[in-house]
């Protein structure tokens, strides 16, 4: 064995008495198949393990076929306790298992949940979110308008949204906010209590407002009201004295003063309303008799085809 060339490289010569043979290092074969052999012309060949079934680094792993030795690393996704570029006679038994990505709670953006696989794991946009440039973004629900009812107002939130029946409706499944379109925003009747004694309520969609019934006046002077501080109240009726306008012809008229003939027809009818005034307030305290004043309006009314005469501001002070 003193003699180097006895062996092929990559062999290893024993001696033995009277003789010696040779024997390929691990991971080499004889080209003639022996274990051990003899003579010129046998070589030793690498062994190529990787291209064995199974392959000796395992499931998910890659295997490198080096001379008269391999390696082993884990696929993407895979770990070993040995680490990567595991060669045999290294301390430790390779072997590959799945990493949970899904433990680095920055491995998916924010708003989204992770789903961890063999060697894999996988980012999904939570509900109300969605997946924009590896970011996962808010919906707005609210420019839809479907997401919510007719009289509804739509309120967008971050991975939500609620609706909210508008004032004056109110929700048909009873809760104060929902979503979609399985409630329904349904007018209130506010006729119910809102308006006070002496006047009518008329409801409208979403709204309502108050009149006061005949012979009563709002205390806030506005003939529809919704306020509910305003009251009716009874309208006093006014004599000669109280309604009498600041009006300068009229006041002519009841002077007695000597007027224009154009003014004569004008005058005659005021001063026949004013004695119709003069006898109902003879006596405040007295009822009135709705027949007894009626016919007492009858020369006024017999003036009527005069009116047309009348120029708008003395038509204006007649009323």
């Amino acid at each position: 064995c003193r003699d180097s060339t006895l062996c092929p490289a990559y062999a290893t010569c024993t001696n033995t008495v009277d003789s010696y043979y040779c024997a390929c290092k691990q991971g080499f074969l004889s080209s003639n198949g022996q274990n051990h052999f003899k003579g010129p012309g046998v070589q030793c060949k690498d062994i190529d393990e990787c291209s064995q079934s199974p392959q000796p680094c395992g499931p998910n792993s890659s295997c490198e076929n080096l001379s008269g030795r391999y390696k082993c690393s884990c696929l993407d996704g895979f770990s070993s306790p040995t680490g990567n570029d595991w060669i045999p006679g290294k301390p430790g038994n390779f072997s590959c298992t799945d990493i949970n990505e899904c433990l680095t709670s920055t491995v998916c953006p924010e708003h989204s949940d992770c789903v961890n696989s063999m060697g894999s794991y996988n980012c999904s946009c939570q509900v109300g979110f969605i997946s924009r440039n590896s970011t996962c973004e808010d919906v707005d629900e609210c420019a839809d308008p479907r997401a919510c009812p007719e009289h509804a107002t739509c309120n967008n939130t971050v991975g939500n949204y609620s609706c909210f029946c508008n004032p004056g409706f109110e929700s048909s499944s009873g809760h104060l906010s929902f979503q979609g379109l399985k409630a329904s925003c349904e007018d209130i009747d506010e006729c119910t209590e809102m308006c006070p004694i002496n006047s009518t309520c008329t409801n409208t969609p979403g709204s309502y407002f108050c009149t006061c019934h005949p012979g009563f006046a709002p205390s806030n002077g506005q003939l529809n009201f919704t306020d509910q501080e305003v009251e009716c109240r009874g309208v006093l009726f006014k004599c000669k004295e109280d309604v009498i306008p600041d009006n300068k012809q009229i006041q002519q008229c009841q002077e007695g003063a000597t007027v224009k003939p154009v003014y004569v027809s004008f005058c005659a009818q005021t001063n026949n309303i004013f004695s119709v005034l003069d006898k109902v307030c003879e006596n405040k305290t007295t009822v009135v008799s709705l027949k007894n004043t009626t016919e007492s309006f009858v020369p006024v009314l017999k003036q009527i085809s005069t009116w047309t005469k009348f120029t708008k501001e003395e038509t204006s002070s007649l009323a």
